[in-house]
């Protein structure tokens, strides 16, 4: 089975139906490769729009190069390219446009016969986008699973805690959101389902938990305990929502996040590593730099050449 997250293969199907599967990493595309997956994809009367896209990738690639050259990310930048003319410039938008793209055209179909005007659909889609970033919290945060049955006590009494102020009742969100999943959720069981994609579970989850605990980064440090994910599973399983998490933050909500991260290392480096992939999240700014100034003096501290040295020269 070929993944592009193959270390999560063994804890992602508690079914164990693909069990003597052995899982393959994807390896990111080269150059060559993805010259040739443009090539297929503006063909015909999109061929005119290759330059633009290549332009605006090219740009996007050199301080993200994850999102030039992951195959999943290439393909979804393109079909946002396609309705927008743009493509957004960090992981978290383009996770937003495409699940704003799903969700609208979902409700475009499930209302059919009502004839509702995209802006209301667009509203209904906003409503829909909310209800699953709940959900993904859920499965994500608190059950720490992929499939989920959403009749189930477990997955029932937290959704009813979150949802209980809303306008629109839980039922009549399963029933809009399930009856035709166009690429959000898939069936895999009678009333078993799924986020289509890891990622998207990923970043709804770090959507909500942003709305919930976006303004205070010490909760921020308990829900995600971003020091774990070097060297635990449970870290490792939150390590991407972290990620996320990291690019949506109020600035000065993330310095302080990343502060806190620096602080709280075991002396082997490994937060200097979480710390420098948050701020690749991020556009660089005034309040950012105090922080990568922290950022390096604390790797010159734990890897400083005083400290080669030390160890070189140890009895």
């Amino acid at each position: 089975m070929v993944s592009t997250r193959e270390y999560a293969f063994e804890s992602s199907r508690a079914c164990r139906r693909l069990s003597e599967f052995v899982p393959v990493k994807i390896q990111e595309l080269d150059e060559g490769a993805i010259e040739r997956l443009l090539a297929n994809r503006f063909q015909g009367s999109l061929s005119s729009l290759r330059q633009g896209f290549s332009e605006q990738l090219d740009s996007v690639g050199k301080n993200c190069p994850e999102m030039k050259r992951s195959p999943l990310m290439l393909c979804l930048l393109i079909e946002v390219f396609k309705r927008e003319r743009a493509i957004p410039s960090k992981r978290h938008l383009l996770y937003h446009e495409l699940v704003r793209g799903l969700a609208i055209s979902h409700m475009a179909k499930y209302d059919t016969g009502k004839r509702c005007s995209r802006r209301l659909q667009g509203s209904a889609a906003d409503d829909a986008t909310e209800f699953l970033a709940a959900l993904a919290f859920v499965c994500h945060m608190h059950l720490k699973q992929r499939d989920f049955v959403l009749s189930s006590d477990s997955v029932q009494g937290k959704m009813r805690e979150i949802w209980q102020d809303k306008s629109s009742t839980l039922d009549d969100m399963s029933e809009c959101l399930l009856r035709s999943t166009v690429g959000l959720l898939s069936r895999v069981g009678d009333d078993e389902y799924r986020f289509s994609h890891l990622t998207l579970q990923e970043y709804l989850a770090a959507r909500y938990t942003v709305g919930v605990h976006g303004n205070d980064a010490k909760q921020l440090m308990d829900k995600l305990k971003p020091l774990r994910s070097a060297v635990s599973k449970d870290g490792l399983w939150n390590k991407e929502v972290s990620r996320f998490v990291a690019g949506m933050l109020k600035e000065d909500v993330f310095v302080q996040f990343c502060k806190l991260i620096l602080e709280g290392d075991d002396e082997t480096g490994s937060c200097c590593e979480i710390v420098q992939d948050f701020l690749n999240e991020r556009e660089q700014s005034a309040q950012t730099r105090p922080l990568e100034e922290m950022l390096c003096f604390k790797i010159q501290r734990i890897r400083g050449a005083d400290r080669l040295l030390e160890g070189l020269c140890h009895p």
